[in-house]
């Protein structure tokens, strides 16, 4: 998944929670470490905490701001 598609997709479920109340169960994204392995993390709960952090910490890339070498390479929304 591109990174332009990861942070649209971030983007566009923090402003459907917003604007509709809508209520996400997961949010599943998948970053890669610098050492290459890949890490998949489900989040459950303050789902629209978690996406605005994510779109703060991480650049318009999709790398960690103050670590460039980690990044989210997958992300999907249930």
């Amino acid at each position: 998944m591109a990174a332009n598609q990861i942070r649209l997709l971030l983007e566009q479920t923090r402003d459907d929670m917003v604007a509709t109340g809508h209520k996400y169960t997961h949010l599943v994204t998948i970053v890669e470490l610098p050492s290459g392995a890949r890490e998949v993390i489900v989040n459950t709960d303050e789902l629209q905490s978690k996406i605005e952090y994510l779109l703060k910490t991480y650049d318009e890339g999709m790398r960690m701001k103050a670590n460039s070498a980690i990044s989210i390479v997958g992300a999907t929304v249930v």
